[in-house]
Parts: structure tokens; C-alpha cells; sequence
């Protein structure tokens, strides 16, 4: 028994080793702001640097162009969808992002505070998690078009709506960043646009770059946003499993208690279509320690009456195992999770019986963080942020980021699961 225990023990540590920490923040400084940073945008700040804590990344290997998100649930953050580029930067440095695709786009205005909505000049309001859809060279971010400063300020500017850039090989050397479409998310598929927090993108077999099927799950709502990019529909698909567990919502954290009663958040899809064989959507919700999946087909019909059946529970994950975020290594089968309590990313392979002896820790930082976002790029690489958490929406009192570093990490998917029961052939 001893000597099984200890083979855990040092799987565990080889998988913890293949994470390379690249970079580190104290503090956010941005690159060249077009304003002064003590200026102000109607009663703000423009820039408060205490409040500006890094959440959402996503790497394009092809030009080596970082994307990264400062979601607006603070005043004074100067820029909310950013970019950097990382043959800019050593390791260990603390690299500077710019606005993405310019500071202009991201630069709030006045009247965003008196009820005014942008209408035909667009600005881009809060964005959390973006994606890269590595195929197309396509980049996909979900701005909220809210402003949620804390409990004493909540601004709904404009509509949500997602936002599709093109990338090239050379976007670090141009910085030019081609908008594909802008596009309103109506408002008969939502009712609490601060629930859109990711969005995911899934290739229709066979299909040209347009063939997609853009996920928007909202977790305030309890639903997942369906949209056809190539035929503009948008449609809802709902179930009982999307909601939050009341008591699972409930988590200590840093010595403080909150409730999370927040529904689905993310989703992944693993395997291709064959025949009639069609691959699963799994999702999770965030107060759930629970795994449920849904056939992909079904979904992508907006005509479709749901059984309960469809709706299918693959297991538990463990106790304290709320999650923000998952996401599926398509090549291994291996499913990445954030999660919130311990600072952790774990992994399950979806061909293995999903219970807490399948789960696996690869990665445990240090106490006071939290995992915030999850992604792997073409060339096989997983990245995540550590950092600030729950902090950001306590209150309207500038948060203490000196306590805990925001770091980047980044491991090859093979090598951080090697030996472990998230392997493909364990």
C-alpha cells in the first residue's frame, strides 16, 4: 500500500514540474496609454492600477500574439481585451499588452455612465475569456457590454455581442488586426448579459471557416447560447442540469465565505462526426461538482424537443470542486479543469469512469490565487493565469493586488499528463 501511495506521490510531482511559469505581474502597466493615467472618464479613474487584474488568455502559435482580458468589474482599467507579444518578452519578465486592436476601441467614453448606449460607434465594454479558433486564424472574444463596478455601480452600455478578428503570421509586426463581424447577441436569447463569460467554438465537419457553431453559455441564466455564424440563427438549449446545486454553491476561500450560485459556465466538445456516430458536448455547471454531457446533433437543431435523457450525468468530480472553467485536449482526451478552491488545474481523461480516483492534480499553485482561464494552442502547449480572484467584486474599495502575483504558465499537454491517469493509454 505504501509503495502505491509513493508512485502517486511522484507522478504527481512530474506532472507539477512540466508547468514552466513565463511571466509574472505585480502590477499591470500597459504600453504607451493614449491617456494620462490620473485623467478621468466621467467619475472615474481612468487607470487604477490596483484594480486591473488579469483573467482571460489565449496564444496564436503561428505569430506568437498573447491575447489577454482585464474584465471591467472595477473602475479604472484603461483597456479591457489586450495583446502582447511573447518574442518581445524573456521569461520572467513582466510584459507591458496594449489595446486590442487598438487602445481606441477599448477606451471608455463619458456618456457610457449616463445611460447613453453606443449605437453606431461601437466600443468594446468587458471581455473575460477569449478563444482562437487555430484553424481559421480566427480570433472570437464575448464582450458583456456591461460595466460592473462592484456593488455600488452597474452600467449596461450596450448590447452583448461577439467580436470576430483575423490573424496572420506576421499580426505581431503589422499589429493589424482585420474585423470579420461584429455581432449583437438578441436580446430574446438572454436575460442577465453579465452570465456570458465564455465562448467556444466548434467546426462543423468538412466545413469552410464560416461552418461554425459558436457555445455562449450564460451562467446567470442557466442556458446555453447556441449561434450559427453562417446562417446568423441564434436559439437557446436548456435543462435542469445547467442550473447551480444550492448546495454545492456555497465555498470557503482565504479565510472567507461566499455563495456562488451560478449555473453553466463553460463547455467542450471532444471527437469528430462519423456516420451517424456523433461526438458529446460536455458541460459542467459552477456550484456543481458534477460532469453532464448532451449530443452535439441535437444541439445544433434549433428545432429540437429535449428529453431528459438527452441530458446525461458522466460523474463527480469530488467535494470543493467548483470550477469556472474546462476544456478538452482533442488530441488526448483530456479534460482540463480550473479549480477554484487550492489554486489548482486538474485533468480527467473522458474515456476513463469520471469519479474523484480519475482526477488528477497536474498543477497546485500558491495560497491566495485562483486559476482564472484555460487554453491550448496549436502547437500542443496548455497556458493559464494564476492569480486575483474573488476580491474584484467584494466591494468598491481598491483591491490589494501587492499580496499576490498574477503569473503565466504554460506546459506540453503529452508531458504534464504523462503517467498519469489522464494519458490516453494509462
Amino acid at each position: 500500500m505504501k509503495s502505491i501511495q509513493l508512485l502517486a506521490f511522484f507522478v504527481c510531482l512530474s506532472a507539477v514540474a512540466a508547468v514552466e511559469e513565463i511571466y509574472h505581474w505585480k502590477k499591470l502597466d500597459y504600453d504607451n496609454l493614449p491617456i494620462k493615467e490620473n485623467a478621468f472618464i466621467g467619475k472615474y479613474p481612468y487607470y487604477i492600477p490596483e484594480n486591473n487584474a488579469l483573467m482571460g488568455v489565449c496564444h496564436h502559435s503561428a505569430s506568437g500574439l498573447t491575447l489577454v482580458t482585464v474584465p471591467r468589474t472595477r473602475p479604472g482599467i484603461p483597456s479591457t481585451l489586450n495583446a502582447f507579444c511573447t518574442t518581445d518578452y524573456h521569461p520572467g519578465t513582466s510584459p507591458c499588452p496594449w489595446g486590442f486592436p487598438s487602445y481606441d476601441k477599448n477606451t471608455l467614453k463619458p456618456h457610457f455612465y449616463d445611460g447613453i448606449t453606443a449605437k453606431d460607434d461601437y466600443s468594446i465594454i468587458s471581455v473575460f475569456s477569449p478563444i482562437i479558433h487555430d484553424e481559421c486564424h480566427r480570433f472570437y472574444a464575448l464582450d458583456t457590454g456591461v460595466l460592473e463596478y462592484g456593488p455600488d455601480g452597474y452600467y449596461k452600455v450596450q448590447n452583448p455581442a461577439i467580436l470576430v478578428y483575423q490573424l496572420g503570421p506576421d499580426s505581431c509586426k503589422t499589429r493589424h488586426f482585420p474585423l470579420i463581424k461584429r455581432i449583437e447577441i438578441p436580446s430574446f436569447v438572454y436575460k442577465n448579459p453579465t452570465g456570458f463569460m465564455h465562448i467556444h467554438v466548434d467546426q462543423k465537419p468538412y466545413g469552410k471557416c464560416d461552418d461554425v457553431i459558436l457555445y455562449m453559455p450564460n451562467s446567470y441564466d442557466n442556458c446555453l447560447v447556441v449561434h450559427d455564424f453562417k446562417s446568423g440563427k441564434f436559439w437557446t438549449v436548456s435543462d435542469p442540469s445547467m442550473a447551480p446545486v444550492q448546495a454545492e454553491s456555497q465555498i470557503t476561500y482565504n479565510g472567507y465565505y461566499y455563495k456562488i450560485p451560478m449555473g453553466i459556465s463553460a463547455v467542450s466538445v471532444v471527437g469528430q462526426s462519423h456516420g451517424h456516430h456523433y461526438p458529446r458536448i460536455y458541460y459542467t455547471s459552477v456550484a456543481s461538482f458534477g460532469v453532464y454531457t448532451v449530443p452535439r446533433d441535437l444541439v445544433w437543431n434549433p428545432s429540437t424537443v429535449y428529453n431528459t435523457s438527452d441530458f446525461q450525468l458522466q460523474g463527480y468530480r469530488g467535494c470543493n470542486s467548483q470550477s469556472f472553467y474546462q476544456l478538452i485536449d482533442s488530441n488526448t482526451n483530456a479534460m482540463f479543469l480550473q479549480q477554484m478552491i487550492g489554486n489548482e488545474v486538474r485533468c480527467w481523461n473522458v474515456k476513463n469512469r469520471l469519479n474523484s480516483d480519475n482526477v488528477e492534480t497536474i498543477f497546485k499553485g500558491e495560497n491566495g490565487a485562483m486559476v482564472s482561464d484555460i487554453t491550448i494552442d496549436s502547437s500542443g502547449y496548455i497556458w493559464f493565469f494564476s492569480g486575483q480572484a474573488f476580491s474584484n467584486y467584494a466591494s468598491d474599495i481598491p483591491m490589494n493586488i501587492h499580496s499576490v502575483n498574477t503569473r503565466l504558465y504554460r506546459a506540453k499537454v503529452t508531458d504534464v499528463i504523462h503517467g498519469t491517469k489522464c494519458a490516453p493509454h494509462y
